[in-house]
């Protein structure tokens, strides 16, 4: 339950825009509930389970299965198709927070200070992205991916 706002005025006018206005600045009104405007937090969404997701088990059977038809069935090999599954998950978790706090994050430091700051998790989201390169370099996806002979459409490609 939040605790009642002391000294606390604003027309009925101003409520139903959502805007209320304090001493110390502007407030917004979220579901009825008055929430400073450079307050980062929000009702969180259930966050998703990514490793119990049906994209996380059909990616680590394709992984395996590609695996296994090269003749790569040992239980190192299994091991690193785990470790890129858990970066895979580490990766939308990030991805899930850039989209749902931006690039750019407020803070509020001090009664007075404002302003903004770079969202870790783009950052942190590089080298996860780099880390699972580094496993599927590993794993020999990048050099089947090489080989595979794409489809060009035939020899006669003249314009």
């Amino acid at each position: 339950m939040t605790p009642p706002v002391k000294n606390f005025r604003f027309s009925v006018k101003m409520a139903t825009r959502g805007v209320a206005s304090l001493s110390r600045g502007l407030l917004l009104l979220q579901g009825g509930v008055v929430v400073d405007r450079y307050k980062t937090e929000q009702p969180d969404k259930p966050v998703k389970d990514w490793a119990k997701s049906k994209t996380f088990r059909d990616l680590r059977k394709d992984l395996l299965d590609d695996l296994e038809s090269r003749g790569l069935c040992g239980s190192h090999f299994v091991d690193k198709v785990d470790e890129y599954m858990r970066l895979w998950v580490i990766g939308r978790q990030l991805n899930d927070d850039i989209q749902k706090n931006g690039v750019v994050i407020p803070y509020k430091n001090g009664q007075n200070q404002f302003g903004t700051t770079d969202n870790k998790s783009v950052n942190a989201l590089v080298r996860v992205s780099a880390q699972m390169l580094q496993i599927w370099r590993a794993l020999g996806f990048v050099d089947q991916a090489v080989s595979q002979p794409t489809d060009s459409g035939g020899d006669d490609d003249e314009l």
